[in-house]
């Protein structure tokens, strides 16, 4: 606790100095980034997990020790690459403390080469510290592991297509996204065809419109109809017992959050960043993925679908702050920083998901 204080402190202090400052340097910045890492992977490693997902999957990865890689093959249905890669592990060593490790080292490494690609040395340390006390991180890495790892790949690709990158990294990462957990299949399509074809921004608002009509009305759950015998699994989660385990479906809160992220995006696109390409880019990726889970907001556990498009919400919030040369937002760069981490911390405790801090 004393060692955590200690660091949110230090990232506060850095946060409140000009750049390139005695403080506030790349030195500082790149060990304070080292030390947030180590802490959580220390936390991780002589931590009892007991989320509602963690113990099964540790269950197994130790069934896997003594599993050879044709049985693991013969029971395996889809998701290949977690599956090998956990069996992988295993063979070296299989304890639960690891594993734990083992997980956040795959979505910390994905994450902070997304935001290497994006922001300067004292912007990736803001943003990874965010990163790190942001709800869903902590579930990503502790919970539904599959979907954390998943969806740092899909942030991966979507910050190279957004940079315009033309690396093989980008397919390397939308067809391993789906190898990780199926429900990422459909998202990696869809950067795949943002990749070849550029869409306006009027056409992600008025198809996230539309999904959103079906959300709130409650059609999307007939059109999805129309496609069940191509949508794996989508019977299962939309029967009545997975429903009545996870409680209510096309939760009109969900939907609120959305259009609210949304709403701050599209406004500091208009006014602090004179409609900056790469910032759109940045909101089309969001809404098309929010779409997504719009479109499945009426099975259970629907909220993972939604946790693709959220865990662009750190990246959408402070870079209008990073990047914006509007008068007001340099006035005010290091109150407004200040404000954005209270606020970051301070939901966190609100939703009782700050794991790590």
């Amino acid at each position: 606790m004393i060692f955590s204080t200690a660091l949110t402190g230090w990232v506060y202090l850095i946060s409140s100095t000009p750049q390139n400052s005695i403080i506030n340097n790349r030195y500082n910045v790149n060990f304070v980034l080292f030390c947030v890492w180590s802490y959580i992977s220390l936390t991780l490693f002589f931590s009892e997990i007991n989320t509602v997902d963690m113990p099964r999957y540790v269950h197994r990865f130790l069934s896997y020790e003594n599993m050879s890689f044709s049985t693991l093959m013969r029971i395996a249905d889809s998701e290949y690459l977690f599956l090998i890669s956990s069996w992988l592990l295993s063979k070296v060593v299989a304890t639960p403390n690891v594993y734990h490790v083992f997980i956040w080292v795959l979505v910390s490494a994905l994450l902070i080469y997304s935001l290497n690609k994006l922001t300067s040395s004292w912007e990736k340390m803001i943003l990874f510290y965010t990163y790190s006390v942001f709800f869903l991180t902590a579930n990503f890495a502790t919970n539904v592991i599959q979907q954390g790892v998943a969806a740092s790949l899909l942030l991966a690709a979507s910050i190279l297509l957004i940079k315009k990158e033309k690396s093989f990294l980008f397919f390397v990462f939308i067809v391993s996204a789906p190898l990780f957990h199926f429900s990422a299949l459909p998202l990696s399509l869809i950067l795949f065809v943002m990749r070849k074809y550029n869409f306006k921004l009027k056409t992600f608002i008025l198809l996230w419109s539309l999904a959103a009509f079906t959300y709130i009305t409650g059609l999307n759950a007939n059109l999805a109809n129309l496609f069940t015998s191509f949508i794996p699994y989508i019977d299962i989660y939309s029967s009545q017992d997975r429903i009545s385990g996870y409680g209510n479906v096309n939760r009109f809160d969900f939907l609120i959050f959305s259009f609210t992220i949304f709403i701050i995006s599209f406004y500091s696109l208009k006014k602090f960043l004179k409609n900056s390409e790469l910032y759109t880019a940045l909101l089309k990726v969001y809404l098309v993925f929010n779409t997504m889970f719009l479109l499945t907001g009426f099975l259970a556990y629907s909220d993972r679908t939604a946790a693709y498009s959220w865990f662009f919400i750190p990246l959408l919030i402070w870079y209008p702050i990073f990047k914006s040369n509007h008068p007001s937002i340099v006035k005010y760069k290091v109150t407004l920083s200040l404000i954005l981490l209270t606020l970051f911390v301070g939901f966190s405790f609100v939703t009782q998901s700050l794991m790590f801090f």
